[in-house]
């Protein structure tokens, strides 16, 4: 008789949407429910600098609850992509929704929100 160990597959899920002037994607990794990072990117149409940005990365849980994770931010500008990645630990429910909120030129101008599914 032998006996193996399987481990829980992983995922990475990627979702974007079109900004202003670019694209918004959310990258969510982990297995199930069980989140173990978030990667918020920008990318620019050119010619374009990204410039003093930052991103919000929270939860929505099914029954509309908003859970804050982080917020990072950075100064100066990128030319064309910037992003900020995560690792977390967390368990959410079936449902629940991976987000980030981009913001550029001192937190002014509000770029957009891009949520990412999370399911069993």
């Amino acid at each position: 008789m032998s006996v193996g160990i399987t481990e829980p597959a992983h995922a990475t899920a990627t979702t974007s949407i079109s900004v202003s002037n670019g694209i918004l994607y959310n990258t969510t990794y982990g297995s199930g429910t069980h989140v173990t990072g978030i990667r918020a990117a920008r990318s620019k149409v050119l010619p374009g600098q990204i410039c003093n940005y930052a991103t919000w990365f929270f939860f929505i849980l099914p029954n509309g609850t908003v859970h804050g994770i982080t917020w990072q931010q950075r100064a100066g500008c990128n030319f064309a992509e910037a992003w900020f990645s995560i690792g977390i630990d967390y368990y959410v429910p079936s449902g629940t929704l991976s987000c980030v909120k981009w913001y550029e030129n001192d937190y002014a101008t509000f770029i957009g929100q891009r949520c990412t599914g999370v399911t069993a």
